[in-house]
């Protein structure tokens, strides 16, 4: 029983993690975008993506 909880709060953990991580990508994406709008959206959000 403590071990299922255990786990359950270790993926409610993960899951928190990668939202959080989803969305500071999100904000530094809008920031990036902001500063140096005449890049390419698509392009830009690739690379902030593929560099976390």
């Amino acid at each position: 029983m403590a071990r299922a909880l255990a786990t359950d709060i270790k993926a409610t953990v993960n899951t928190l993690n990668f939202i959080g991580s989803q969305i500071c990508i999100e904000i530094a994406w809008l920031l990036q975008l902001r500063r140096n709008h005449s890049q390419c959206w698509a392009g830009k959000r690739l690379w902030l993506c593929s560099s976390t």
